[in-house]
């Protein structure tokens, strides 16, 4: 049966605010603002309130995993090589991405049971290359650091199906930046952090809840059936302690994101 996708009017509003009046530069782990869902870039980032498969979304809103979890066994999604960050600029420097989510709908146990339960993790890599250390009273080297940024989200999701669709979802994060092995430099080359993430997100499809209140599916001809629905979603991304390399006096906040989406 074919089916014609009436999803292109979308009132897509991201609003994203950061948790503290942070100045430009002052936050640290800013890797953890790249979005890494191909689908989500595509939609300008405003994927917050979208329902549909996309595993990787769920780094940026883990309530989409319930909701996943509602028509869906497994899922695995990867770059399937690394993405040059700045190509043409910097060669080494490098960014990619995987996930693999599982759920399960336990109405298949009891149908007056509506719930799903998901479970996911997540990987984000940043490879800032090479760079070279010199000494204090010349060029000459001293030292290469390796710079790295990573992250770790294992995410659990709860979805509710009952008219609406409603997704529930929270990440524990694991934070790592590491500047090293150097030899001969003497401040710590790494740190790592604790962090994690929430969200909500709901959906109403519309042509669901027509043919329950009708009683018949909703069509425009034969064979051709509209899917349209209305979906509002909220996150927070990043909600931990400060950073920090040397002096934890000098300390900077983790880049904390709120999202906010309509469409």
């Amino acid at each position: 049966m074919k089916t014609i996708r009436l999803l292109s009017v979308l009132l897509m509003l991201s609003l994203m605010s950061a948790a503290w009046a942070q100045g430009p530069g002052s936050a640290a782990a800013t890797f953890l603002l790249i979005q890494p869902s191909l689908r989500a870039n595509g939609m300008g980032g405003a994927s917050v309130s979208s329902a549909k498969n996309d595993a990787l979304g769920i780094a940026f809103n883990p309530a989409r995993l319930g909701v996943w979890a509602n028509e869906n066994f497994f899922m695995a999604e990867f770059f399937p090589a690394k993405s040059d960050w700045l190509a043409g600029l910097a060669p080494d420097i490098f960014y990619d991405a995987r996930t693999f989510i599982a759920g399960y709908d336990l109405k298949k146990l009891d149908h007056r049971f509506p719930v799903s339960l998901g479970v996911g993790y997540t990987r984000v890599n940043l490879d800032l290359g090479e760079i070279v250390v010199t000494g204090p009273d010349d060029p000459t080297p001293i030292a290469v650091l390796h710079t790295v940024e990573r992250a770790k989200l294992w995410t659990v999701g709860l979805g509710f199906d009952y008219w609406i669709k409603a997704g529930f979802g929270w990440s524990f994060k694991s934070i790592e930046s590491e500047l090293g092995p150097a030899i001969n430099l003497v401040y710590p080359a790494s740190t790592s952090i604790k962090a994690h993430d929430f969200g909500v997100v709901l959906y109403a499809p519309g042509e669901e809840i027509i043919a329950r209140l009708t009683g018949k599916t909703l069509e425009l001809r034969p064979g051709v059936r509209p899917v349209f629905g209305v979906g509002l979603g909220y996150s927070k991304s990043n909600i931990g302690d400060a950073i920090s390399y040397i002096d934890a006096a000098q300390a900077d906040p983790l880049p904390r994101t709120a999202r906010v989406g309509l469409s």
